[in-house]
């Protein structure tokens, strides 16, 4: 299901250039991206090694490095979705200078990057070594401390607070642009964030399905390393919760913008889209 959802999103923006126009929308497309690698990418692998394959020591541990990749890049695109909103809500003239989507794509790509430099970090030497009889184990070759400290609290946590920070600040706009009565010289500047602020209640709901979906898979390794709690119901259920993220985040992205919804279902009952007719009825990629 996660990997229809995906495809049918990046088929739709394949299909129509007005939703391209926007770099919101751009964005939305990376994290599909991400969500499908996910899918396609990690679950294989999460199936592959607890049999014990590949035997070889540096296709494990390349395998194990590549399982985590996938939700490393959908938290990067995640951290630039908000940092995005916040530019469109702190500065609404200057969010198209600061915001374009070539600048958007590279900053996503070099976070992209980013993020992989640090998964890869143990086929560099920050692993437990060969210790399984030749057999291949992420738990026995990852070291739990790398996961904690080289993963979830530079490239997860981190990034969770930069965005819970950036999302307290636009609803301390909304709430005080909501008082504003009378008409001020900055009438219009008002509107602008207003409007800004309505797409951000939407993209917010992004930053709630990271914090059910996968912040808690990281809570249960901390509870294991730190205090040596393990808890294998609390961990299932986290464990459904990160395979549910990569089908339940695409329904979210087509039911909260209105153009995508619609080109969505154009491109499952493939029918032929008209750029005009659309263009008319939503404007410049609107949400």
């Amino acid at each position: 299901m996660a990997v229809l959802a995906n495809s049918v999103i990046l088929v739709s923006f394949a299909r129509c250039r007005l939703l391209r126009k926007r770099s919101s929308n751009i964005l939305l497309m990376f994290l599909a991206a991400g969500d499908l690698l996910h899918v396609v990418v990690s679950l294989p692998i999460s199936i592959i090694i607890p049999l014990g394959y590949p035997h070889s020591f540096y296709a494990c541990l390349f395998l194990a490095c590549t399982s985590t990749l996938p939700m490393q890049l959908v938290v990067s695109t995640s951290f630039i979705v908000a940092l995005e909103r916040f530019a469109a809500v702190r500065w609404p003239y200057r969010h198209a200078q600061y915001c374009s989507r070539s600048t958007v794509a590279k900053v996503v790509v070099m976070l992209w990057i980013l993020g992989a430099s640090f998964i890869y970090l143990p086929m560099f030497g920050w692993n437990m070594g060969w210790i399984n009889n030749g057999k291949c184990s992420y738990h026995r070759l990852i070291d739990k401390q790398f996961r904690i400290y080289a993963i979830f609290f530079p490239s997860m946590l981190l990034p969770l607070l930069a965005m819970t920070a950036m999302y307290a600040y636009i609803v301390f706009v909304a709430i005080k642009t909501s008082r504003t009565v009378q008409p001020a010289p900055d009438a219009v500047t008002d509107d602008n964030r207003r409007t800004a602020v309505v797409a951000t209640k939407k993209f917010g709901v992004i930053l709630v399905a990271y914090v059910v979906f996968l912040l808690p898979v990281d809570m249960m390794n901390c509870a294991h390393l730190w205090l040596g709690y393990i808890c294998v119901a609390c961990t299932r259920i986290a464990t459904w919760g990160f395979l549910c993220h990569g089908f339940v985040c695409p329904i979210i992205y087509t039911y909260q913008n209105k153009l995508l919804r619609t080109v969505v279902w154009l491109t499952l009952r493939w029918h032929r889209i008209n750029e005009h007719e659309l263009w008319l009825e939503f404007g410049s990629g609107g949400v």
